[in-house]
């Protein structure tokens, strides 16, 4: 058990204590000015006792796990598309050869680029989920996988440091 000594008292206390045993004074003021920052950019800040990602504040006392989710969306619409092209490749629709380029093969492919154009809009989605007093909440969403590791990584180091 780590201690330090009250500055108002000068009794020993416990390093995470927020109110002095002995005299009953207010140590938190004095924790929040010198409050450990694990993570901090624009929009999330993650200290030894507060995460803030973007316009919401939970206290890191209430937090009780971290974790990375993801969100891995089912591109059903581009394969519908490719199958068409396939088709059209094998079964040579007549209407789409008209209506398109005159040219069998080169409506696939037009309509497999089609495909592809909307594959692009389904990414794997990564999340930090916080298991606080009110249940498990998503706080901050982004396609980049390395950013939120970080803030899983730095969030379960200040849990660890805070005891």
């Amino acid at each position: 058990m780590e201690v330090k000594i009250c500055p108002f008292c000068s009794e020993e206390i416990k390093v995470s204590a927020i109110k002095c045993k002995h005299c009953g004074s207010d140590l938190l003021k004095e924790r929040i000015e010198t409050d450990k920052v694990y993570f901090q950019d624009d929009q999330v800040l993650i200290s030894l006792t507060r995460f803030k990602a973007f316009n919401n504040t939970y206290a890191m006392k209430d937090i009780t796990s971290v974790s990375l989710e993801l969100d891995v969306p089912a591109p059903i619409i581009p394969f519908i598309i490719f199958i068409f092209a396939i088709f059209q490749a094998i079964f040579d629709f007549g209407f789409i050869e008209d209506w398109l380029t005159g040219y069998r093969y080169l409506d696939s492919c037009i309509i497999f680029i089609v495909g592809f154009f909307f594959l692009n809009f389904y990414k794997t989605k990564y999340f930090v989920s916080i298991l606080n007093n009110s249940g498990q909440v998503k706080t901050i969403t982004s396609e980049n996988k390395e950013y939120i590791d970080k803030i899983v990584n730095s969030l379960n180091q200040a849990i660890i440091d805070r005891g």
